[in-house]
């Protein structure tokens, strides 16, 4: 259920809400592609992110000072300490959005490259769901990531309902290039007898071609003889 953007404690449950979202993407996607591990764009807005809740923690416990006068309202709830939970968000949401952009972006690369070097007929054949099924759900995956990178804003009132749509849309890429990397040794297998059976094929007509030949010349020659 999406927090409301209200402060300042569930705008921190938001913080909260959408950094262990990003954690979670952050694991499969390392799990995913080693490479992920050299991107360090994520990290370093979840470091940030960190520094502004230790500024607040810090402001608590009187062992960092402003350096103005900011007294808490009523409520309890200070101008820095509503800033830095503000900026804190921006940061989760940023790595979120960072890591998610290029999950989508490698899951799609490995589905495209998976499937690359087979024959229409091969693929029909061995995995007519691919066409029938996957494809489809592969174009409006890409519509909806569109989508989402479109209304994302850090200000409105449902991050988390944006974070948890596209959470959502990068389980079922990843559910698809799963099937897709099951497909692969049949499809494999079926283009090797496919390969075979042509090779085969072209050697025997390479070889009545060479008969024939053969024959026509050794009726000339008889001819000749007679």
């Amino acid at each position: 259920m999406a927090v409301q953007n209200n402060p300042p404690d569930d705008r921190f449950a938001l913080v909260v809400e959408v950094y262990l979202h990003t954690k979670a993407l952050i694991l499969d996607a390392e799990e995913f592609d080693v490479g992920f591990r050299s991107f360090l764009q994520p990290k370093l807005e979840l470091v940030n992110a960190l520094e502004h809740i230790m500024r607040i923690e810090a402001r608590k416990l009187r062992i960092l000072e402003s350096g103005r006068k900011d007294e808490p309202p009523a409520d309890g709830v200070s101008g820095y300490t509503q800033g830095n939970v503000d900026k804190a968000l921006g940061h989760v949401y940023r790595a979120f959005f960072d890591t998610a952009d290029w999950f989508a972006i490698r899951i799609r690369e490995k589905i495209q490259q998976g499937m690359s070097g087979y024959s229409h007929v091969c693929i029909s054949t061995v995995a007519p769901e691919y066409y029938r099924v996957i494809r489809p759900k592969l174009e409006q995956a890409a519509k909806d990531i569109a989508a989402i990178r479109k209304n994302k804003d850090v200000s409105g009132d449902d991050i988390l309902e944006e974070v948890e749509r596209y959470t959502e849309v990068l389980r079922e890429l990843r559910e698809y290039s799963d099937g897709i990397d099951r497909m692969i040794p049949s499809l494999q297998e079926y283009q090797e007898k496919e390969a075979g059976a042509e090779k085969k094929e072209w050697q025997e007509k390479v070889y009545f071609v060479l008969v024939g030949a053969g024959l026509a010349t050794l009726g000339a020659l008889l001819l000749k003889l007679l």
